[in-house]
């Protein structure tokens, strides 16, 4: 149910983003100026264009099959299908779907359960690294500059280097995904084959639902306090045309001594130019 309401959340906020959003001038009033958090981010997956002929900027010769009306869609279908099943498992929580290990009642394995799970998330970000943002089956990421002028979706050629550890290099997602993908299903079948020892089952209270739940919360706040660490201190990810100048961008004064740059460059070439002629 929790995940239902997660994706009900955001149903709503594209919505209602869908409705305020004035796209007239994606230029001079991007998304990010209007206060816009759900579209930057269905944007960064290569999802640009609307139902009702309007884009970020970017003209495409086909019409895509991924617009912001079907993601609003996707996700009320989610929704509604995430509280079935929540009323589900509410009716029928007691289940004995595994033969306990070294007995022969039904119990509720929540070893194997972690393993399933896992094997499934590890398959999906597999899937996520390799076929979209790769472009072998998906059509890329949102990539930029450093000044955030040629944005556009891409395809990320998976770069697998130490020397690819960098906040400046797009091709360490690909391959971040892809290996982490490959780890996560080979230790997703490793906790569905392997059983732990005593002593580590009772230290770790792996048949009390509880304390599996809440562990679940670490994962959780690993991903957010990532998520938003990149979007604070501005990273290849999070491009300046879809979430705007993060405060260091301001702080630094990184667009107006880049302005300044160039334009004290061109005005010595320019004199230059002028004595040389006279």
């Amino acid at each position: 149910m929790h995940r239902a309401f997660v994706t009900g959340w955001s149903d709503i906020l594209i919505l209602y983003e869908l409705i305020l959003v004035d796209s007239t001038d994606p230029i001079y009033n991007p998304i990010w100026r209007q206060g816009c958090y759900g579209i930057p981010f269905i944007s960064r997956l290569g999802v640009l264009c609307s139902l009702y002929n309007w884009s970020l900027g970017i003209e495409f010769n086909l019409k895509p099959s991924w617009t912001y009306e079907t993601v609003f869609l996707a996700h009320l279908s989610l929704s509604g299908f995430l509280i079935v099943s929540s009323l589900w498992h509410w009716a029928y929580w007691d289940l004995e779907v595994f033969v306990g290990y070294g007995t022969t009642n039904l119990v509720l394995d929540l070893n194997q359960l972690f393993g399933i799970h896992l094997s499934l998330a590890s398959i999906l970000c597999n899937g996520f690294g390799f076929a979209h943002i790769s472009g072998y089956l998906g059509p890329g990421l949102w990539t930029s500059d450093s000044l955030g002028i040629v944005g556009s979706i891409r395809f990320l050629k998976p770069f697998y280097s130490f020397l690819g550890l960098d906040p400046f290099c797009y091709g360490v997602i690909s391959s971040n995904h892809i290996v982490a993908g490959f780890m996560g299903t080979y230790i997703s079948l490793w906790h569905i084959s392997s059983r732990p020892g005593p002593l580590v089952y009772k230290l770790l209270s792996m048949g009390n639902v509880e304390e599996v739940l809440c562990s679940s919360i670490a994962s959780v706040f690993f991903t957010t306090f990532i998520n938003a660490s990149l979007m604070w201190y501005g990273s290849v990810s999070s491009g300046v045309e879809l979430y705007g100048p993060s405060r260091y961008h301001w702080d630094n004064g990184y667009f107006s001594l880049e302005v300044e740059r160039r334009v004290t460059l061109n005005s010595s070439f320019f004199l230059r130019h002028f004595i040389e002629v006279h």
